[in-house]
């Protein structure tokens, strides 16, 4: 990533800063699988953010204080796991800069599939709700892992490509920590299951299908909170995909599939499609609404 979180050291007394990985980092450390990265739940209430105005104070000292709760847990399992080096989307991009904005989005794919570990914070619906919570002491087994009321993290479509394209994830939920990463899933009450339990099935119009029934705060969002997942497909070297031709992606649909997923609705009115011309009124990313092919 262009920039990554420092979460400081016995020698700098934990001193927490952004750096830029270019300048910042020492070239021995600048490899795949030197940070984590958290993927979270903005919220109603905007969490610490990195903008032009505060960019070079940033890169100077964050306290600790003006952390959130998540975003202290996060820098405190960092350290932990010994780590240096952490990725928050919220104070690694300028949120006030567009073109560091399409920057990272264009390399978000990249950014979290080369993180070691990514840290959700499933079960926060903002900033504030922090990663660990109070429990019991023992865990009792359980079947009830379908409930999604119970994992905000899981209805935001920005989530949805954080998780496909990463190699291992902690969620941390109410009750307990799940394990999940390319051979499967693993709970702390004893379940486990083959990869792909909570993923997408194998076609991409499956695929939409599941990302439009997610929340996203702005529309403008739609394809770029896709763009990592139609790499992977693009590539062909995604979890869900084993074999597949080279394709031409087109505003969220593919060209040799075009015939059949043209043939899509919504289920919301057409009087609210977009109108501002920077979507194909062809392409279902021009109307609002869960998508249905």
């Amino acid at each position: 990533p262009p920039r990554l979180i420092h979460v400081g050291s016995k020698e700098n007394s934990w001193a927490i800063s952004i750096c830029l990985s270019q300048v910042d980092i020492p070239c021995e450390s600048v490899q795949e699988g030197y940070y984590t990265c958290l993927s979270h739940c903005w919220g109603r209430t905007r969490p610490f953010i990195t903008t032009k105005a505060n960019l070079e104070k940033n890169r100077q000292g964050i306290p600790w204080e003006a952390l959130p709760k998540t975003f202290q847990d996060a820098v405190d399992i960092t350290r932990s796991l010994g780590f240096q080096y952490v990725w928050i989307d919220s104070l690694c991009i300028v949120q006030d800069d567009a073109d560091d904005w399409e920057k990272h989005c264009a390399t978000m794919a990249t950014i979290y599939r080369n993180a070691s570990l990514v840290l959700a914070a499933t079960a926060s619906e903002d900033s504030q709700g922090g990663l660990f919570r109070r429990r019991s002491t023992k865990i009792q087994p359980h079947e009830d892992h379908h409930n999604r009321s119970s994992m905000p993290l899981l209805s935001r479509a920005w989530a949805l490509q954080e998780r496909l394209v990463s190699g291992a994830i902690v969620h941390f939920l109410d009750e307990e920590i799940i394990w999940e990463c390319l051979e499967g899933y693993q709970c702390e009450c004893g379940w486990s299951a083959e990869p792909n339990y909570y993923a997408p099935p194998l076609s991409w119009e499956d695929m939409v299908q599941a990302y439009t029934r997610r929340n996203l705060t702005f529309r403008k969002d739609l394809l770029p909170a896709l763009s990592a997942i139609a790499e992977r497909y693009e590539h062909s070297w995604d979890r869900w995909i084993k074999e597949r031709p080279r394709d031409t992606y087109l505003a969220g649909l593919w060209r040799a599939e075009l015939k059949l997923t043209m043939l899509w609705f919504t289920t919301e009115s057409r009087k609210d499609a977009d109108t501002d011309g920077t979507a194909p009124s062809w392409s279902w990313v021009s109307s609002p609404g869960m998508v249905v092919f």
